[in-house]
């Protein structure tokens, strides 16, 4: 289908009426067929079928066929074995769709086709091409826009084609469209007629039928006769006039004469009609039957055609010319002469096929481009069209095309080799290097580019220097021309009308891709400017100006001069060129781009004629590549024209200066992966320059793209830094301040810079919160404390408030820039790079100085923050100055790209906003206690600050969604949607749009058993646990919210409803819970309901944080026989874990029932237009189940559209998602790698002559002012999701599944031909372009890539603390493929792991690698790995703990390989295992000595690592040879006589004299033995948080001590192996409860050695077995009901018993861990009870000493626990068991645990449910529980912290002063009672109440305890633990805060002298939990305010002290 370019050559036609007929053409033959063919493509999708399968359906067969019989020819593709949409015509198209698509084609659309229809019949009666109005487009547009919005989803389709029209519609210059295709629209016409005649009868058939012949048959009409000679006869029979013969005989061709003949013809009556006919079938009568219809097929005649034209080229061939064997005739010119002389276009094989049949010697050869032994007939042969050699001279190499060049380069160097020429020339056109390029070759890049064309020949001094001259040369071109008298262009893209040019220098403007790239065409001799060489040459430069999306204009008739100039010179107005130069334009073009001529006919603009002053004329043509029109193909053709084509590619080069470079046919698909990025640029600066529609929407456009690169918020994808300028002083500052409304703007910024002095902004934006940290400059010049945690304001020019003004530029430079500077730098390494979006706001012009803003403006914009700064302002004035200051160094073509102006602050106000996340301003509606609800506004929510939690509205989105407009709701609900099904996060919409999520069968199950934990009455827990174990990816997070959701909603029953959050952040902290416990508490009643917090896939420490802190909460502030609160958990299980314990496991499997709704919901998608169901690929997996064929077909098919970038991305996506699926990327990481025009890989790919131009596309600064995200390809936007978290750092892209993430990683190492050991690597090189860098998104990032080598998942078992051996991918690596041995495979995992610790320097990766190398039995290798890590953390008791595990292994590896045939160990070996065994010990005691002592969480890991590699080297003994009995190995072990001289172990002594470190008593046991004893007594003395990531099992513990009693114990334990429980309390506890034979022969055993034996030998062991039985069996007497089991005499003897256990322990040097059991017991029998002090015995201890012994147990349970500083008291609590009760001395004290039962009975009786008690339980007040306990009489003292009581002795009164168990400053200097309890740490006051007061609600003087926390003004020092009252003051006066008492002095722990003292936590285990609820003593509100500013007070001045001294 021809296009022929017509330009202004008939001055006659009506321009604008042309161009009317010309664009509605346009659209309609164009535009509209395309949209026809993309509603066909829909249509078939639909169906499911291909446009073949379509076709061959029988009722489509039916409904073309009399189409196909009336017009054959034009109906062929249907018939095809292969048809295609893009060969039909629209009039095919149009038939398709009207006649075969019944269903799809709704009622509207139908109208629209036909419509479009009859505009071209309206065309097609349209004799002279012209129209009088733009009517028909605009008809014709609406009918076109109305199909198009069928097409695609959300209407992008259509908005794009709204593009494509406007710029037709905005086009000056319009191609004319060929009268060949009016030709066919009438045959359209016709046919329609014809067939619909045959149904109504209403128009006459044997004329249509004519015409339909002429119209049908216009091609076989022009090549079956001689035009001129049919013409005439018309004309003579009068069927035609003079003036039409004239008219027809003026075109190019018979074709062309053809086809206008036709179109008159088609307008005459019928007679003519006749009488043509009648003149043809005179002259053809084989035509004659074609047009009358008699014959139909054209078979005959088309035999007799190609016999017609073989016949008469023959003829002109043998005419022409001559064999001759030494000469050749260029095959282009054989091809133009032919058709001249025979005035039709022929096919070149045609001529080819005849000239070697006329010519029998004559050759031509593939690839050939003339024919050898042939020459011209006559001497005088038509003029060769190339350059003439003087054209070279008179341009210079520097001009030449790359062919030329490559040509002349060649030439140059086969003078010196002849060799040399075929190499050179294909180096130059296949490296595609333009004379201007190769200037810039250096020594360097010419070997490397050159030596692989030279093959043997080596590249030398000597080429290069060739080549070096060559350079020179150019370069002394490249001269300065005189550039006066320089004249002008046409303007672009625009007609000539009455433009003249005068004779002159022309110097075209450079610029971007929209900016027109010229080329100049000069011949010397007139005669060489044919229409075939012009045409050749418009035909090349379209190509490299479209493949190059670069604008364009040819010339012809101005010489190219040197430095880009040209000289108009012209050529003469009558050459032959301008004849029909159009026709012969359109003809090439099709020729040589066949199927993608439309392409280049819709850039293509037509030719225009300028005439110059002298006669002369200049031919121009434009070319513009509109980025609608074309696609990232690069366009090859058949070039050229005429002649035998080769297949090219032409592009513009980028550098220098747009020169047309030819591309191998092998490179083609390399460089079009670099003009994709280019046309990604014409896009943009098309979009920026487009100039239609309202300027200021264009403004407010482009200033949105400049604030969001293209997202939709500018927190997406960057940090936000507001810098505002001065406004105070403006004549309009009270309107500007009413105006400057962007409150959202500035709290989305993380940094404020302020450089006004007035805080008036800052109070608007605040309205009355503390949201930002205020500084000023000056506070930030020697340090910015700056966080990315928490926005900060900074005054950076003064502040009203602080008395600081403004200062002048001097000054200000002098005192405050630093600051500024220091804010900006600090900021700097905070955000990462090209994250970060400064937004100046400048709001007045500096008239007399510099303003101080412009400096810091300068700072950003060159050094801070390059290519992230935006300066508005509200016109150009304001930014004149700093303008003009900045443009020298940033260029003026990238000064633009940092200012914006022309909008209003009004405006700028609601753009800023609007870019900016909002937080709905809705009320959140939360359940009461009393079934109303309460109300939390958005101030309320904001002030509350629930940063951490994700609180539910008891009417979620309903307030929001009913503030939208319609249109807004449908969007968001469809938007909402889409996300959540390509594998977004879950939102609360989806479940308040109902249908969005379906109801999984698990639903019920868990919605039933958390019901029954909401309401039911059984259990004891105080909080309750759920858990929803899920396969990865199997919805087990939507599940979760999915029930949050139904808790948590009204539905118009709020008291039905709970209160609900779910958790965050990634990791909790204390004030996760401080926000959990407002949200409980919030306007709601005394006792609230149970609340659901949602935990989703929380690591194992965070969960076991919250679970303590929020039962410590529970006990605290729960109500009695209530639920606190139920935890909702989501865990992800791996893959193999299938259901356990009756937990039902969410599989990937749907069920029957889940499937039908998935199939429903897709079919319901399906049917929308909204949406492209096939791209929901999260959804559609979840509906395939996760089939794996499913999966891998569509990884395999979407992986086909990834770029290779892309696929880099996706290589560490999936890896990490694969294993590490919890941790998105961020996507800082990948913006090097993505924002990079052209990969490094791909460079390699490209022609030198490429490659050499891409860092040209790096100053394409538009494109780069998106994030990388934004130009993502589609099948990357399906593969990948964006996980947002409230905190931009912590936001980053995944695969959305990990099931996904393996498929893909799978898919990349089999497509790629990777193994995940090289993929491992290119992460790891990743990795290393992140590890300096400081900001906190690239320190995450490397972070996650550790964990893949250091986190191990955890095994099912009985223990939960057991994990796999290494990481998941470490397995994976160490996993053996085919081919490997397990060594190969091991040397994998060393060497990657090793780059991870070389690159990242993580000790704890070095550590992993260690591990491995201990599991390989590479043991020296670990010991390499595991220095490194402690060079990097030498304060690492867990790397030393490794350290010892490779002795320890290496020790038990020795073991197993000396016995593994039964033998014994000979004394080498069993002393080098001694030895490996004591150096292992040397380094877990090492561990041990770090571990305590740090001043946090102590590592308790290398106490347990020593007593196991002790006891198991004591236990592999009996492997020895020199081991005889196992008595004679404890008696070498126990006794010190035993004789080693005579014993089998004198010659293993003498080898390894450490064996001797193991007996008892030596220094190596002691600490064995006191390794053991710090295990056991932690796991009974100290309290522990109810869930806690280490801890010894209490079974474990006990088989511990077992093995060591056997080596160690008493005679009898270790002969017998009897009793073995150890001596401490809890242990005679176990005992006692578990085998109490064997407890009751131990202590009759101690009973007996201390009566036999001196007291002063009295061991202590059989002591603290005696006195512990007994305080046990005292204590668990029950008052009334068993008699006094202690008489005086066995009290006194307890006495005395605990007395000398004290004064061995208080003086034993042997005993350096002391038994804290000493002092507990003692404590209890020797306090002062009336009933004890009457019977006045010398044994019970004296006040003074008793005083003595409370500090030492002080000192001791802090040396005993390593406890060194604030946090690890407060982690390391100790128990209480006992306390003094009613009763004779000894019978007096009570078991507080035997006491917690009773109760828990009674209340078991009482209301049929055991329980745990709660705070507000109040125990004390139990009438049994006062029955027992004694009451104690004291006064608290003025702190609140110490009660002081008399206690009375027989010589008089001693004052103790005890410390309370809770703050009671309430009862300050009240007279009191109380219970004295003993704690491990020693005796505690409980239950503090003023003496002869009660209270109903709680104890006196808790002021309602815990209860405070439920008020609305909430006061941290009212609570009943005082803890955060402490806390709060130690952080505000930088104090360090310790829970001991203010009367003590203790060595163990630093003591400040205003540290308050620590309250307890939660309850734990034992009787802790019934002593603190027995007791909450809290502050006052008042009184603790009042206490805190005065410590506060006091600790300023202290610290003032300090600093003057």
């Amino acid at each position: 289908m021809a296009h022929v370019v017509r330009g202004a050559q008939n001055t006659l036609i009506n321009m604008e009426r042309r161009q009317h007929f010309q664009r509605a053409m346009e659209l309609n033959m164009s535009i509209g067929s395309d949209t026809m063919r993309d509603l066909i493509k829909g249509y078939l999708d639909k169906k499911g079928l291909t446009l073949k399968e379509h076709l061959n359906e029988d009722f489509v067969k039916e409904k073309l066929k009399l189409y196909k019989k009336l017009c054959a020819e034009n109906f062929h593709t249907l018939c095809s074995g292969d048809p295609s949409l893009e060969q039909m015509d629209v009039s095919v198209l149009t038939v398709l769709i009207l006649n075969t698509f019944p269903t799809q084609l709704s009622s509207d659309n139908r109208k629209r086709v036909k419509g479009l229809r009859d505009m071209r019949n309206k065309l097609a009666h349209v004799v002279k091409a012209e129209l009088d109005d733009d009517t028909l487009f605009k008809e014709s547009f609406q009918m076109i826009v109305g199909l198009a919005k069928e097409i695609g989803p959300k209407n992008d389709y259509a908005f794009s084609l709204i593009k494509t029209i406007n710029e037709l519609r905005k086009r000056e210059l319009v191609n004319c469209r060929s009268n060949l295709e009016r030709v066919i629209i009438n045959n359209e016409m016709f046919v329609i007629k014809m067939v619909e005649s045959s149904e109504k009868d209403s128009v006459d058939a044997d004329e249509t039928m004519i015409k339909i012949g002429l119209t049908k048959w216009v091609r076989q009409l022009s090549r079956g006769l001689n035009v001129g000679v049919f013409i005439r006869e018309l004309k003579d029979k009068g069927v035609i006039n003079d003036t039409l013969k004239r008219q027809i005989e003026e075109n190019y061709s018979y074709e062309e004469q053809m086809q206008v003949l036709i179109l008159h013809m088609l307008n005459e009556t019928r007679f003519n009609l006749c009488e043509l006919c009648r003149c043809l079938r005179s002259i053809a009568p084989r035509l004659a039957d074609l047009i009358e219809n008699t014959n139909t097929d054209g078979k005959e005649i088309e035999k007799y055609l190609e016999d017609y034209e073989k016949q008469n080229v023959a003829r002109i061939l043998k005419e022409t010319f001559v064999e001759a064997e030494d000469h050749s005739v260029s095959t282009d010119r054989v091809h133009i002469i032919v058709e001249q002389k025979i005035e039709l276009v022929l096919d070149f094989i045609k001529i080819r096929s005849c000239v070697l049949e006329c010519f029998s010697t004559v050759r031509h050869m593939e690839n050939d481009g003339s024919f050898a032994g042939l020459t011209w007939k006559t001497l005088e042969s038509p003029v060769e069209e190339t350059l003439a050699e003087e054209n070279m001279d008179q341009t210079g190499i520097s001009e030449m095309t790359c062919e030329d060049f490559a040509n002349y380069v060649a030439e140059t160097l086969s003078k010196v080799k002849v060799s040399l020429y075929d190499p050179f020339k294909k180096a130059f056109l296949n490296e595609s290097i333009s004379p201007k390029a190769f200037v810039d070759m250096t020594k360097d890049e010419m070997k490397e580019t050159f030596q692989p064309y030279l093959e043997a020949t080596k590249f030398g001094i000597g080429l290069q220097k060739e080549l070096s001259l060559i350079q020179r040369q150019i370069k002394n071109e490249n001269i300065t021309i005189n550039s006066d008298n320089i004249g002008l262009l046409r303007p672009f893209d625009t007609p000539c009308g009455n433009l003249t040019y005068s004779k002159c220098n022309v110097r075209p403007d450079t610029g971007n891709l929209l900016v027109p790239k010229h080329e100049f065409r000069f011949l010397p001799s007139n005669n060489q400017y044919t229409r075939y060489y012009v045409a050749k040459e418009i035909v090349k430069f379209a190509a490299a100006s479209i493949n190059g999306r670069k604008n364009g204009t040819i010339h012809f008739g101005i010489k190219p001069l040197k430095c880009q100039i040209g000289q108009i010179i012209g050529i003469a107005s009558n050459n032959e060129c301008i004849k029909c130069l159009n026709d012969e334009i359109a003809r090439s073009v099709e020729v040589c781009f066949k199927e993608y001529a439309s392409v280049v006919f819709r850039c293509i603009r037509p030719v225009q004629i300028i005439p110059i002053e002298n006669g002369r004329v200049v031919i121009e043509v434009d070319v513009v590549p509109f980025s609608k029109h074309i696609s990232s193909q690069l366009l090859s053709m058949d070039f050229p024209p005429k002649g035998y084509q080769h297949r090219q590619c032409f592009v513009f080069g980028v550098k220098p200066d747009w020169q047309i470079l030819p591309i191998a046919a092998n490179k083609v698909k390399q460089v079009e992966e670099v003009y994709t990025k280019v046309l990604q640029e014409r896009a943009l600066l098309e979009e920026a320059n487009d100039q239609s529609g309202d300027k200021r929407v264009r403004l407010r456009k482009n200033l949105v793209k400049m604030l969001t690169g293209g997202n939709k918020y500018i927190t997406d994808e960057f940090v936000p830094i507001i810098v505002s300028g001065n406004i105070t002083g403006l004549s309009k500052e009270e309107t500007l301040r009413k105006e400057l409304d962007m409150k959202r703007a500035f709290k989305s910024a993380k940094l404020v810079l302020d450089f006004d002095s007035s805080v008036k902004l800052r109070s608007k934006v605040e309205d009355d919160q503390m949201l930002f940290t205020v500084k000023t400059a000056e506070d930030l010049t020697l340090q910015a404390d700056l966080s990315h945690t928490s926005p900060t304001w900074v005054y950076c020019n003064g502040n009203e408030e602080l008395s600081k003004e403004n200062m002048t530029m001097e000054n200000w430079l002098e005192e405050r820039s630093d600051g500024v500077k220091n804010a900006l730098d600090v900021m700097k390494k905070l955000i990462p790079k090209t994250r970060a979006k400064v937004v100046f706001l400048l709001f007045q012009a500096n008239s007399t100085e510099r303003d101080p803003i412009h400096e810091a403006a300068r700072m950003s914009i060159l050094s801070s923050f390059r290519n992230q700064c935006i300066v508005i302002a509200e016109n150009d004035e304001i930014i004149k100055d700093l303008k003009k200051e900045l443009v020298g160094t940033v260029g003026e073509r990238k000064i633009d790209n940092f200012f914006h102006t022309g909008l209003a602050w009004d405006e700028i106000s609601q753009l800023l906003n609007s870019v900016c996340r909002r937080n709905p301003d809705v009320v959140c509606k939360l359940p009461r206690c009393d079934g109303h609800f309460a109300e939390m506004t958005k101030k309320e929510r904001e002030e509350l600050k629930f940063t951490d939690i994700d609180i539910l509205s008891g009417e979620e989105c309903i307030d929001e969604e009913s503030k939208m407009p319609d249109q807004e709701r449908k969007v968001n609900r469809n938007e909402i949607q889409e996300r959540f099904y390509r594998g977004g996060q879950c939102s609360w919409w989806n479940f308040y749009y109902q249908t969005h999520v379906g109801k999984r069968d698990l639903f019920d199950r868990h919605k039933g058993d958390i019901n029954e934990k909401l309401t039911g009455n059984k259990g004891e827990a105080l909080i309750e646990i759920h858990d929803i174990e899920h396969h990865p990816g199997a919805g087990g997070s939507t599940l979760g919210r999915h029930l949050l959701w139904h808790f948590s909603q009204f539905k118009q029953t709020p008291e039905k409803a709970y209160r609900c959050c779910a958790v965050r952040n990634t990791s909790v902290i204390e004030d996760t819970i401080n926000q959990i416990e407002k949200f409980r508490s919030f306007k709601d009643g005394d006792c609230p309901k149970p609340f659901i917090v949602l935990a989703d896939n929380k690591s194992e420490d965070n969960v076991i944080l919250l679970k303590t802190k929020l039962h410590e909460l529970a006990y605290k502030t729960g109500s009695p026989g209530k639920l606190f609160c139920l935890i909702l958990i989501i865990n992800r299980m791996p893959i193999t874990h299938d259901e356990s314990e009756g937990k039902p496991l969410l599989k990937h499997r749907l069920s029957t029932t889940e499937q039908n709704w998935f199939e429903s919901k897709y079919r319901e998608m399906e049917n929308s237009d909204d949406i492209d169901v096939k791209t929901l690929i999260a959804f559609n997996f979840m509906r395939k189940s996760f089939d794996i064929s499913y999966m891998k077909k569509t990884v395999d098919s979407i992986m086909q559209g990834v770029s290779k970038k892309e696929m880099n991305v996706l290589r560490c996506l999936a890896l990490i998602s694969s294993y590490e699926s919890d941790h998105p990327v961020p996507e800082n990481v990948f913006d090097y790698m993505m924002n990079e025009q052209i990969d490094t890989e791909l460079l390699f790919g490209q022609p030198w002559g490429i490659a050499h131009s891409v860092p040209e596309l790096h100053n394409l600064a538009k494109l780069r002012n998106e994030t990388w995200n934004m130009h993502m390809s589609d099948a990357m936007n399906l593969l990948i999701a964006k996980k947002e978290d409230q905190d931009f750092y912590n936001s980053g892209v995944c695969l959305i599944s990990q099931l996904l993430a393996k498929t893909v990683l799978e898919y990349i190492k089999t497509n790629e031909g990777l193994t995940l050991e090289s993929i491992v690597d290119s992460v790891l090189d990743l990795v290393e372009t992140q590890q300096k860098e400081t900001n906190p998104m690239s320190k995450r990032f490397v972070k996650i890539v550790c964990s893949l080598f250091k986190t191990r998942q955890l095994l099912e078992s009985e223990r939960g603390d057991l994990k796999e051996k290494f990481s998941d991918l470490v397995l994976e690596l160490a996993h053996s493929v085919e081919g490997d041995t397990d060594a190969k495979s091991g040397q994998r995992v060393l060497r990657v792991t090793q780059r991870c610790f070389d690159i990242t320097e993580d000790a704890m990766v070095g550590q992993q690698l260690a591990r491995f190398n201990i599991h390989i039995k590479e043991f020296e290798a670990a010991e390499i790995a595991i220095k490194r890590s402690l060079e990097k953390r030498p304060q690492s008791s867990y790397l030393l703990d490794t350290y010892g595990q490779i002795f320890k292994s290496k020790m038990e590896f020795l073991i197993e390989s000396a016995t593994q045939n039964g033998s014994k160990i000979n004394d080498d070996v069993g002393s080098e295992i001694i030895d490996l065994a004591f150096q292992a010990i040397e380094k877990f005691t090492e561990g041990q000595e770090i571990a305590v002592s740090l001043e946090e969480d102590t590592n308790w890991g290398c106490f347990n690592t020593e007593v196991k590699t002790a006891l198991y080297l004591l236990e592999k003994f009996e492997k020895f040879e020199c081991f005889t009995t196992r008595q004679a190995f404890v008696s070498f072990l126990n006794e010190d006589h035993f004789e080693v001289n005579d014993s089998t172990l004198l010659g293993l002594i003498a080898k390894c004299p450490s064996l001797e470190n193991l007996r008892l008593g030596t220094p190596a046991q002691c600490h064995l033995e006191t390794s053991l004893r710090s295990l056991e007594e932690r796991n009974y003395q100290v309290k522990r948080q109810l869930y806690t990531i280490y801890s010894e099992n209490e079974t474990l513990l006990l088989r511990l001590r077992e093995r060591f009693e056997r080596f160690y114990g008493s005679r009898d334990s270790t002969s017998k192996y009897q009793f073995t429980y150890g001596i401490g309390l809890k242990p005679l506890m176990v005992a006692k409860e578990q085998k109490q034979y064997l407890l009751a022969r131990r202590v009759k055993e101690a009973k007996r050695n201390l009566e036999t034996f001196d007291q002063r030998q009295a061991d202590e062991r059989d002591l603290l077995v005696y006195i512990g039985n007994n305080i046990i069996t005292l204590s668990s007497l029950v008052a009334g009901k068993d008699t006094d089991m202690c008489n005086i005499t066995e009290y006194k003897r307890l006495l005395s018993y605990s007395t000398r256990l004290v004064s061995i322990q208080t003086t034993s040097p042997r005993s350096k861990r002391l038994y804290l059991e000493t002092f507990l017991y003692y404590a209890m029998l020797h306090w002062p009870l009336k009933s004890r002090t009457t019977l006045d015995l010398d044994v019970l201890a004296r006040p003074t000493v008793y005083e003595q012994l409370i500090k030492q147990w002080e000192d001791a349970y802090n040396a005993n626990f390593y406890i060194k500083s604030t946090e690890q008291c407060r982690k390391n609590r100790p128990k209480n068991y006992f306390a003094l009760g009613k009763g004779t001395p000894g019978n007096d004290i009570v078991d507080l645990e035997a006491i917690r039962k009773e109760w828990m009975n009674r209340k078991k009786k009482s209301t049929g449910r055991v329980r745990r008690p709660v705070f507000a339980d109040f125990f004390w007040r139990e009438s049994f529980v006062e029955e027992r306990l004694e009451r104690l009489n004291g006064t608290v003292d003025g702190s609140g912290h110490v009660v002081i009581h008399k206690a009375e002795y027989p010589l008089g009164t001693h004052i103790f002063r005890i410390n309370t168990y809770y703050p009671c400053t309430a009862l300050s200097n009240r007279i009191v009672t109380f219970v004295l309890g003993f704690t491990w740490k020693g005796p505690t006051a409980f239950d503090v109440e003023e003496k002869g007061k009660t209270t109903s609600r709680g104890p006196t003087g808790t002021d309602d305890g815990p209860s405070s926390l439920n008020s609305e003004t909430e006061n941290e020092t009212t609570q009943a633990d005082g803890e955060k009252a402490a806390r709060k003051l130690s952080q505000s006066t930088s104090m360090t805060y310790v829970p001991t008492s203010t009367n003590r002095k203790s060595t163990g722990v630093k003591i400040e002298s205003e540290s308050l003292p620590q309250p307890s936590g939660g309850p734990t285990e034992g009787a802790d939990g019934i002593c603190e609820s027995a007791h909450a003593e809290a502050n006052a509100k008042s009184e603790s305010n009042s206490c805190v500013q005065q410590t506060v007070r006091k600790s300023r001045r202290q610290r003032k002290n300090n600093n003057r001294k």
